[in-house]
């Protein structure tokens, strides 16, 4: 990890840009002098209650990150990919203890996390009242994602949840054609390769997908947004 002082342009991402405007002028300087960027390469664990913990304000601007769930027997699942459009959540400090199961936060791609300090973002939240709003926001955001992924787990099978996944990634990147893994969406999915590369040839053969050399054309895909339609969906 690497780490460097951040702007006052590169912070007004973290709010949104107009929640900045109302805050004093002594507390914009100490963002400019205070604020820090966190490089992190593809891969590179992110300390979990360092961004989960709801202390800090920070920001995603490149790169994602995945939060991850991982049982006593090793177990995986990814419970959310955190994008640059949908970062600054945060989950209660409780969720992060627990005998039952570790959360993970991991990097994908070269990712770049900016923070503002744990002090300062206290008084952030205590004096303006933007930021209370944009902090209430995030949590809507977050636990809107985590019951869309108990209603898939509930009703949705596998097969129908793999291929709302493989919209899901034509949506992110807005292309028919996703470059991704078995093993990748075998992890996204708290399950094996092997069941994910049958599932796949499954729906080949049914003329759902295309399996390319290291990428994935969704036959199906009607443009950005139609994800969300595919839960609705019989397979």
């Amino acid at each position: 990890m690497e780490k460097s002082r951040a702007t006052l342009d590169k912070c007004q991402t973290i709010l949104g840009g107009g929640c900045l405007e109302s805050l004093k002028v002594q507390m914009k300087a100490e963002i400019r002098e205070k604020a820090v960027l966190c490089r992190f390469e593809d891969s590179e664990s992110v300390d979990a209650e360092e961004i989960l913990s709801g202390r800090k304000i920070w920001a995603l601007l490149k790169g994602e990150l995945h939060l991850i769930m991982r049982d006593e027997e090793g177990r995986t699942i990814v419970l959310q990919k955190i994008l640059p459009e949908n970062s600054g959540f945060t989950l209660p400090a409780l969720c992060l203890d627990s005998h039952e199961y570790s959360i993970e936060v991991v990097c994908v791609g070269e990712t770049e996390l900016y923070y503002i300090p744990e002090q300062l973002s206290a008084r952030m939240y205590s004096e303006c009242a933007d930021v209370r709003k944009w902090q209430e926001q995030c949590y809507v955001k977050a636990f809107t994602k985590l019951l869309e992924l108990i209603n898939d787990l509930s009703f949705l099978s596998l097969k129908e949840r793999l291929r709302k996944k493989l919209y899901e990634y034509c949506d992110q990147y807005r292309t028919d054609t996703v470059l991704v893994t078995h093993e990748n969406l075998a992890d996204e999915l708290a399950t094996s390769r092997e069941v994910v590369s049958r599932l796949l040839k499954k729906m080949e053969a049914e003329k759902i997908i295309k399996i390319k050399r290291k990428s994935i054309q969704v036959l199906g895909w009607k443009g950005a947004g139609y994800s969300e339609k595919v839960s609705r969906m019989a397979v």
